[in-house]
């Protein structure tokens, strides 16, 4: 008797959890479409906003660099008109010079390489 309880309530919470799970179904079914055009617009609008900001961003970027060039080659013109260093000096301060611009520009290329990363 036991046994033939448990088989039939097997049967019917089986039966049951058919129809439940298709009605789940059914509704996700619905919602998913209901939802899909708001979700697509807003996957449009978020696409042209990171567009925007990459444009920003790389146009900074570029000016920067532009800033960047003008300010050393400026600053260089500087150190030689400047009548108390000598040819030695220059030639040594050139070297070092250089090195603290390529760390400027090394900068500058993992910004815009970070970039990508972080949108």
């Amino acid at each position: 008797m036991l046994q033939s309880v448990l088989i039939l309530v097997a049967v019917l919470g089986t039966a049951l959890a058919g129809v439940t799970l298709s009605e789940f179904q059914e509704r996700f079914a619905e919602h998913s479409y209901l939802v899909e055009p708001q979700l697509r617009e807003f996957r449009v609008h978020n696409n042209e906003v990171r567009l925007e900001l990459i444009r920003t961003i790389v146009l900074k970027i570029a000016n920067l660099t532009l800033e960047m060039r003008q300010i050393s080659s400026e600053t260089w013109k500087y150190i030689e008109n400047n009548n108390s260093t000598n040819d030695a000096c220059l030639v040594d301060l050139r070297n070092e010079f250089n090195y603290y611009v390529r760390l400027a520009e090394l900068d500058i290329k993992l910004c815009a390489r970070d970039m990508d990363y972080y949108m």
